[in-house]
């Protein structure tokens, strides 16, 4: 508050709103690594599977090393 009893244009953020944003950007970026994870084993999978399991679920060989091959960062 100033002096004249108003508030401060400049004054920080309440400490709830601020620990809010940050449970919520760490959320996010938790949610990110389990996405991350999960994609990385299910991938990796691919891998373990015979062509005739693959056929089974429409994909080549290739295609399933091309998918298990993807970087983490672009995909």
């Amino acid at each position: 508050m100033t002096a004249e009893g108003s508030l401060d244009s400049r004054a920080e953020a309440p400490p709830a709103v601020v620990a809010k944003g940050t449970r919520h950007r760490l959320q996010t970026w938790q949610n990110a690594i389990v996405r991350y994870f999960e994609k990385r084993k299910t991938r990796r999978s691919l891998l373990e599977l015979t062509a005739a399991q693959l056929n089974d679920i429409g994909l080549t060989p290739e295609a399933a090393r091309a998918e298990a091959s993807k970087s983490w960062f672009w995909q």
